[in-house]
């Protein structure tokens, strides 16, 4: 995400969502997109945002509903597999704990936050074959795993993957899925 800012205008940091280097009432909003299921403790995240937020200060929090899995993306996970990669980080997400507005609701107010709007939002993505692939070979998980892989053996694998991707019809490469929208006061 910091390197897509480029140009902006503000001052751009990563630092670890469980502890925010960040003076307590700073932020008037935060935004937390598809994020929390990837933290160790959901709850303490938001308590570290609530943190940060000023009082009267607003969150807007997106998760999954229903955790997509695209035909294209199983290609790429039976590969990764059959080529030996494995992931030396896995970070395992916990949709369980928030996959239904109800859950959602409960990790803000244990917070300190009070939910208001609560929706659901069904959502489809249709991938074009490279951008795909970038996402694959860049990001997470499968980036993790490709990465284990010496270089020969990795290349082998994209071969391998290519070729079974070469098959996949417009169809494959669509992503739906069902996501939790709330908004919540701090």
């Amino acid at each position: 995400m910091l390197a897509r800012a480029t140009g902006a205008r503000v001052p751009l940091v990563a630092m670890d969502a469980m502890t925010l280097g960040i003076r307590t009432g700073t932020f008037d909003s935060a935004v937390l997109a598809f994020v929390l299921f990837h933290v160790p403790d959901p709850s303490a995240a938001l308590a570290e945002v609530r943190r940060v937020l000023r009082r009267q200060g607003a969150v807007g929090v997106t998760t999954w509903a229903e955790d997509p899995v695209t035909k294209a993306g199983q290609i790429w996970d039976e590969e990764l597999s059959g080529c030996g990669a494995w992931d030396p980080s896995p970070q395992p997400p916990d949709h369980e704990s928030m996959n239904t507005p109800a859950k959602v609701g409960r990790l803000l107010s244990a917070a300190g936050f009070t939910p208001g709007r609560v929706w659901i939002e069904r959502l489809e993505h249709q991938w074009d074959m490279p951008r795909f692939t970038a996402l694959r070979t860049h990001f997470g998980a499968t980036k993790r795993k490709l990465d284990t892989l010496e270089l020969r053996k990795r290349e082998t694998c994209l071969d391998q993957i290519g070729e079974r991707m070469s098959h996949v019809e417009a169809g494959d490469l669509v992503c739906r899925g069902a996501a939790i929208c709330v908004t919540a006061a701090a």
